[in-house]
């Protein structure tokens, strides 16, 4: 049975006008293109809180993937906190994304072997615990928040593109997961 992996990206907002996320979601599928064993998605999402939430709630009931990894600039915590505008033009200073959610979700991709492999060929990458404050960490948390109201329970986490330089070299790229899971294939 074929399965699906769902990749979301981000589109330019302020300060960015070339977001490479949505390039490298569409290198991902097509390196994935020939694996008979899945089906890749990828959908743009929308740099926008409220956007962004009404958008992966269609996308995960729509297309009910089996994994879904979120691509963006910049620990899914419930916060939203940013001094830059989301493109509908709000600033959301120290507001909770669900008020009655979980203060955090964690990645449930294997980020701590994700992380050796890439090295292992030499791509220069980090682990970081934090998605930040602003859409990046908010698309974090809604895709863990629908999924468990979903009742699903399915591997997901998130990526952090770098910008790109002016020379259109990329920097560095950093996978975001929990300490635990990210210490448990290192021990």
């Amino acid at each position: 049975m074929t399965k699906t992996l769902l990749i979301t990206y981000f589109g330019p907002f302020p300060g960015v006008s070339v977001n490479p996320s949505g390039v490298t979601a569409r290198q991902v599928a097509d390196v994935l293109a020939d694996e008979s064993a899945v089906r890749v998605v990828t959908r743009e999402v929308p740099v926008s809180y409220a956007g962004s939430s009404e958008a992966l709630g269609e996308m995960l009931t729509d297309i009910r993937p089996d994994a879904v990894l979120s691509l963006g600039v910049a620990v899914a915590i419930n916060l939203d906190s940013a001094d830059i505008e989301d493109n509908d033009g709000v600033v959301r200073v120290d507001e909770a994304i669900a008020p009655e959610g979980r203060e955090a979700y964690f990645s449930t991709l294997p980020v701590r072997a994700s992380y050796e492999r890439l090295r292992g060929v030499g791509l220069p990458v980090e682990i970081s615990y934090t998605a930040g404050t602003y859409v990046c960490n908010h698309v974090f948390y809604e895709v863990h928040r629908i999924l468990e109201r979903q009742g699903r329970r399915i591997p997901a986490g998130f990526v952090h593109i770098p910008a790109t330089r002016g020379d259109n070299v990329y920097c560095a790229c950093r996978c975001w997961g929990s300490r635990e899971q990210l210490g448990a294939d290192s021990a």
